[in-house]
């Protein structure tokens, strides 16, 4: 029992963080309170690529094609520039007594948004307490692995 009460508290933790920190951008279709304008021209790029991408997908790609990378790299150079690197996230103090447990539902809650580009391993997220407060801290995902290169 005190397993699933630390996942949902997690999940808890998840949902404000979203509701309350988590950024977007502005080219991008998912929005969180918290949006990040970007230039026209980079919008217009965005786009530009996207539609490319998406009118030449076929269901047996597997997301390796020159489109897509093209796109991609686009997406993840206009995120890098305006995406703050590290999200403090300040909020009432929070005491799980399972961490791995509460770290499951942080995760799980921050990747059913689908508009979280940070790095969503538990090695990675920060979590601190002083007297009154918890802040926990995501780390932007800035490296990935070569496309095609994924197992």
């Amino acid at each position: 029992m005190d397993e699933n009460i630390n996942e949902e508290l997690g999940y808890f933790v998840g949902e404000y963080i979203l509701m309350h920190f988590l950024p977007s951008l502005s080219v991008d279709g998912g929005y969180t309170r918290n949006i990040i304008q970007c230039t026209i021209s980079e919008a217009d790029e965005y786009n530009r690529l996207c539609d490319i991408w998406y009118k030449s997908y076929k269901r047996t790609d597997n997301n390796n094609t020159k489109e897509w990378i093209e796109y991609t790299d686009y997406r993840r150079g206009v995120e890098i520039k305006y995406l703050p690197h590290e999200l403090k996230c300040h909020l009432s103090r929070v005491t799980p007594t399972n961490m791995d447990s509460f770290l499951n539902g942080l995760i799980d809650s921050l990747w059913n948004s689908d508009v979280c580009y940070y790095l969503l391993e538990k090695d990675t997220i920060k979590f601190e307490q002083d007297k009154y407060n918890t802040i926990i801290t995501l780390k932007l995902q800035t490296e990935w692995e070569p496309w095609g290169t994924q197992k």
